[in-house]
């Protein structure tokens, strides 16, 4: 049975100052291993372009690591619209928790909505 992959491998995002990529090609650091050991929560995140004012909306275990995904250009969906701004992010116990918030919010397809749940978590 064929694969649905592409076959493209997009390179991860760059380590930051503190981190280093270890000998299993993860990134290592103080925080990476400290949270490990316990649980990995999932986050909802909401991101704004500071150049168009557009809003993404993504879920992710590993949120500063997408963060810093997204501001690299490496997404597709994204390029070339950044620098983006982290707004607003929720944590969830289960990914599937994570899917179904990411999911309703983007069903929402209200920028009010999205400014206001921005707002009301300042």
């Amino acid at each position: 049975m064929a694969s649905r992959r592409s076959g493209v491998r997009i390179p991860p995002a760059p380590p930051k100052e503190n981190e280093r990529v270890g000998d299993s090609g993860k990134v290592e650091g103080f925080e990476y291993h400290r949270l490990s050991c316990f649980f990995m929560p999932y986050y909802v995140y909401i991101l704004q372009s500071e150049s168009t004012g557009r809003y993404y909306i993504g879920q992710t275990e590993h949120l500063e690591e997408r963060v810093r995904y997204h501001q690299s250009n490496y997404s597709k969906a994204i390029k070339n619209r950044g620098p983006w701004k982290l707004l607003h992010f929720e944590e969830f116990p289960t990914r599937g928790n994570a899917m179904k918030r990411e999911n309703y919010i983007k069903r929402q397809k209200d920028r009010l909505f999205i400014e206001r749940l921005v707002s009301a978590s300042r």
